[in-house]
């Protein structure tokens, strides 16, 4: 029976009101999350059961739309506004309101929608079914070139096809429906923002599993279907544990060639100290991590004689980009030793690679933004518009870290050590084309020395410029259906220098302009008003003639930063409230008095500040941004709001240049020292943790209880914006956020209760005020 549309805008419409309107604490909405989405999939259970393996796979790309990477619309906000109101023939005025979300207050693209489909009659007939919105979305990445080639390509005519499509969805849909249709189409469900594994639990209990085996709704599906048809959806959780236990005794679950498979998860690293906490007293692998592109490499030599129609290469987003990385298969035949007698295997093999740009006459790895000179997108090159082209003795390489399955042999059920055994005799290594990842192997059961060796390693890699290191567990397998796949002994841990503070490279920049994003508005929270969710950095490239004789300040644009995790609430909002008494319009007669800015045509500011803020940025390392030839912070995110420093003193371009090259350049005198230098700062930057925790401690114990309840709570000198900042910008913020967990001798996380658990995993995640970056 077909699923009706409707019944998933309701429970999108039940979460969406817990977020934006039930005043609940932080660690409580994910519970009120879990009771909703449990009681609708318990309501709907039997129709869901009754669904086919395609209209499940349809269910569920509704619910996690962000996870089908292989589908591509090229309907960002502004051109599915235009095609909409095409589409369904709005009048101007209804084109105007629905254009209304570029305006701060008014809510997203889908809200404007909503409000304007309001004012139109009834829906068509009949109802939209979940089988409808997914045929549509399947149609429309049919229209873009990105989308994966196993997508369906529609052939190639005007725009009248996909207006048509629109319009007979949408004018079936209810002003709800559409709203959720919107959001659909953008892949982006903001201001709801559920876990992931939330749904796909309540769907199954072994969904989230099976996806980490085949990262593909259909693949998952069919299992659940077929193999493991007779498994409940929610046992009670004693069960379920003996469920798992029996399919992981069964080994029905196991890669297949052509499916990608999931990536363990990552914690970060905040110091060298949590990484320690992390790894309890056992055994890790140390691996270098390489600057580039991650690949997941399945070969099938049963496809075709011809050795190079048997790779097939997924990117980490999962898309096919086989074609794309054509320039490595000719190193990968001639490393696997692809259709010779001496191939290590003779079916197929799963193995796992970062794809980097090799220089013979440096004899070196170059940096990440080579790699787009060499790797188009979807046959497009992307970016590369202000980059040289590729010198003849630069080409791309591959560096083999991990084999997941050799033939019938399941390797990634193995230890990281066999693994390692299995894959250094299955490659080849060729200079410069086909290397294997550096590593080394380290027993946490001797702290002190193991701290030491994580330490000069850690160093190390800082030292050649490399971008970090990644900490494996050892005897474990890469997956395992009967744990927690997030738990510190069966995940992996990277460790980069702008994960540790004090360690990242930071710079003061001018804000120069300011612009709105509707969508990242609707997750910004806070109590204040926010006018600009987007801030634009620039660098002074005239300082000299300003500073002597009052010349008019010109800017080299430089980079933006969204708020989404880049930016600090309590800076987003004080940013937001400074901004408005120095905005000016683009364009204006102030603005060509009071500032000159130099900025490709691509970016749109909204105003302009005739008298620059002045943001601490930090970021891992320098990197040429897409489409440009100078170098730029890679990551940026922001530190601190300094209202105490003035825009003459950022940073100017050429000193900018200046930093960024010497950064990425090989040390001055030699590795041996560049590497003491590292430990030096390293260790500095523990011991300045430690006398801070000291403080932090010696200070409560001399406050008394009657002091800690002077001034009233709701009238705190830290709720308004001026003083938050002012104390942002102190080092007492890192005191503060220090919790007991810091100060935990023990490392093994599974002797630590449940509540200690969680207050060591708050811990190691990010700090609100040092670290705010995506996962890269």
């Amino acid at each position: 029976m077909p699923f009706p549309f409707k019944e998933v805008c309701v429970l999108l419409e039940r979460l969406e009101h817990v977020e934006l309107h039930e005043k609940l604490l932080s660690s409580e909405k994910p519970e009120r999350y879990k009771d909703l989405v449990g009681r609708w999939f318990a309501s709907h259970r039997r129709q869901i059961n009754d669904l086919d393996i395609e209209s499940s796979c349809g269910l569920l790309s509704t619910l996690l739309p962000h996870w089908r990477t292989d589908r591509v619309y090229g309907l960002q906000a502004d051109r599915l506004c235009r095609t909409l109101g095409r589409a369904l023939g709005f009048s101007i005025a209804r084109k105007k309101l629905l254009a209304a979300y570029n305006e701060p207050g008014a809510g997203d693209l889908a809200k404007c929608f909503e409000r304007v489909h309001a004012e139109g009659g009834p829906p068509a007939i009949p109802a939209l079914i979940v089988d409808d919105v997914d045929l549509m979305l399947q149609s429309l990445a049919g229209h873009s070139v990105f989308s994966d080639p196993t997508v369906p390509r529609l052939p190639p005519g005007s725009s009248e096809t996909r207006d048509k499509l629109l319009s007979n969805v949408f004018n079936r849909a209810s002003p709800v429906e559409g709203k959720w249709l919107i959001r659909l189409i953008l892949k982006d469900f903001r201001p709801l923002q559920c876990d992931d594994n939330m749904f796909l639990k309540a769907f199954h209990f072994l969904l989230p599993d099976l996806l980490r085996f085949q990262c593909d709704f259909a693949a998952a599906m069919t299992l659940l279907k077929t193999a493991l048809h007779k498994y409940p959806d929610t046992p009670d959780r004693r069960s379920e544990a003996l469920h798992r236990n029996s399919i992981a005794d069964a080994q029905i679950l196991r890669p297949v060639v052509g499916t990608k498979i999931s990536r363990p998860h990552f914690h970060k690293g905040r110091s060298i100290d949590s990484c320690m906490r992390m790894m309890g007293s056992k055994p890790w692998v140390l691996e270098r991590k390489y600057d580039g592109e991650y690949c997941e490499i399945h070969i099938d030599l049963r496809r075709s004689p011809n050795p190079l129609h048997c790779i097939k290469i997924f990117s980490k987003s999962g898309k096919d980009s086989t074609r794309d990385r054509r320039g490595v298969h000719d190193t990968l035949v001639q490393s696997l030793r692809l259709g010779k007698p001496d191939c290590r295997f003779k079916k197929h093999a799963i193995l796992l690679a970062e794809l980097v740009v090799f220089s013979d006459q440096e004899d070196r790895i170059l940096p990440f933004e080579e790699i787009r000179k060499h790797v188009l997108r979807s046959g497009v090159s992307i970016g590369a518009d202000q980059d040289s082209l590729p010198k003849a003795h630069e080409h791309l390489a591959i560096v083999f870290f991990d084999l997941l399955l050799l033939d019938e042999e399941i390797t990634m059920n193995k230890s990281i050590d066999e693994r390692r055994i299995w894959l250094r005799e299955t490659c080849k290594k060729i200079h410069g084309r086909a290397m294997g990842a550096d590593w080394t192997k380290i027993d946490f059961a001797q702290p002190e020395r193991a701290k030491e060796l994580l330490l000069q390693h850690f160093s190390m890699a800082n030292a050649k410029r490399s971008e970090g290191v990644v900490l494996k567990p050892c005897c474990v397998p890469y997956f395992s259906i009967e744990v927690n796949p997030a738990s510190y002994g069966h995940s992996y841990i990277k460790l980069k220098k702008d994960y540790i503070a004090g360690a990242g490279d930071e710079e003061d920049f001018a804000v120069i302009g300011a612009s709105y994003n509707a969508q990242q508005a609707a997750t910004a929270g806070g109590k204040a008003f926010i006018k600009w969710t987007t801030f634009h950095l620039g660098c002074l490239l005239n300082k000299e003639e300003v500073h002597m004789y009052g010349a008019r300040p010109k800017f080299m644009y430089v980079g933006s930063i969204e708020q989404e995790r880049c930016i600090p609430q309590a800076i987003l909002e004080t940013a937001n409230i400074l901004g408005n008494i120095r905005a000016i319009v683009p364009g204006s007669a102030n603005q060509a008095a009071d500032i000159e800015i130099e900025r490709p045509s691509a970016i749109k500011m909204s105003v302009l500040f005739k008298r620059p803020l002045v943001f601490e940025v930090l970021g891992s390392g320098y990197e040429k941004p897409s489409n440009c030839d100078y170098l730029m912070l890679r990551h940026p995110r922001v530190k601190k709001l300094h209202e105490d420093r003035d825009w003459m003193d950022c940073v100017t371009f050429q000193e900018l240049q200046q930093k960024g090259k010497a950064s990425r350049a090989a040390p001055s005198d030699s590795e041996s020292q560049e590497m003491q230098r590292w430990m030096d700062k390293l260790e500095r930057s523990c011991k300045k943790k430690i006398e801070k925790e000291s403080l932090s401690r010696s200070s409560r114990s001399t406050v008394s209880p009657a002091s800690r309840t002077i001034g009233k709570p709701e009238t705190s000198v830290l709720d308004t914006p001026t003083l938050r900042t002012s104390f942002l910008n102190t080092g007492t913020s890192s005191a503060i956020m220090s919790s007991s967990a810091r100060r935990r001798s023990e490392p093994d996380q599974a002797s630590l209760s449940g509540e200690a658990q969680a207050e060591l995993a708050a811990e190691v995640e990010s700090s609100a005020f040092v670290a705010f970056e995506r996962d890269y």
